[in-house]
């Protein structure tokens, strides 16, 4: 009884099952076949009964999960993993993710998830998940996840892998992406929310922080939460759009992040 009250124990207060699937995940990557840095992890699973909502579909949490282990999946059978355990201190985190649902996952349908890494820079994996139902071929649902390193940079362990330094073309999705999160980290830090460690598209690319300083851009300054928009009135950028004044010096590099916006007509 003591034993049994102990497990029961444990399983309430840990997530016994997300910890037993990463053990089982990483012996089966052991003698499935290794991968490249830019070919596709293939998992398959199916959506069961502890994955459905009152509607018979797959819950939102369980894409997140399946995404987990799709990229766990992927670290293990590229080498990112291996060349991470040698690094003292160094592990990537989750810094964001976005999900489109296309069409529902439903009760007992088998489906296959597809993990591509399409991009990178000095810090940060950039994932395209796909989840693929297997009787039709249908994406079900697209996702795009960054996972950021601690600890470490993308740089020095592409170079020590030897992977090339240099990412492929940035994806559309991808810039639009980091530009929203930019304008939410702003939107944060002029409530006094602190600031993010994300990446800026003027890190990705310094030519463009040149233009977004010369030519269009959002300025944010934390001295009067004052604001600049070229050609147009403060938007929501501002705490009080309507008490908003144009800065009076435009942001440097050093200063708050400069944002690409179009202009209004």
């Amino acid at each position: 009884m003591a034993v049994l009250l102990v497990v029961l124990g444990f399983i309430a207060i840990f997530d016994v099952y997300w910890i037993l699937r990463l053990i089982v995940t990483k012996l089966i990557a052991r003698y499935r076949i290794p991968i490249r840095y830019d070919e596709d992890s293939v998992c398959y699973n199916i959506c069961w009964t502890t994955d459905i909502d009152y509607f018979f579909h797959m819950n939102n949490g369980k894409y997140f999960r399946e995404m987990d282990f799709g990229r766990f999946d992927f670290y293990f059978r590229t080498g990112f993993s291996n060349y991470i355990q040698t690094r003292e201190k160094m592990y990537f985190v989750q810094h964001g993710a976005c999900i489109r649902y296309r069409r529902s996952i439903d009760f007992l349908v088998p489906f296959k998830l597809v993990t591509r890494l399409v991009y990178w820079d000095e810090r940060s994996l950039y994932f395209e998940q796909k989840f693929v139902s297997l009787h039709d071929g249908f994406i079900r649902a697209v996702a795009l996840c960054k996972n950021t390193c601690v600890g470490g940079t993308v740089k020095d362990m592409f170079a020590s892998l030897g992977l090339p330094a240099t990412p492929p073309p940035i994806p559309e999705e991808i810039q639009l992406w980091i530009r929203c999160q930019e304008i939410s980290s702003n939107r944060l830090r002029i409530t006094g929310q602190g600031r993010s460690e994300g990446t800026s598209l003027a890190a990705l690319d310094p030519t463009q922080q040149d233009e977004a300083t010369l030519s269009e851009g959002l300025a944010f300054k934390a001295e009067g939460l004052a604001c600049e928009v070229q050609g147009s009135a403060c938007e929501a950028a501002c705490l009080e759009p309507e008490t908003c004044k144009p800065a009076p010096t435009f942001p440097t590099a050093n200063d708050w992040e400069v944002l690409d916006d179009k202009k209004e007509a």
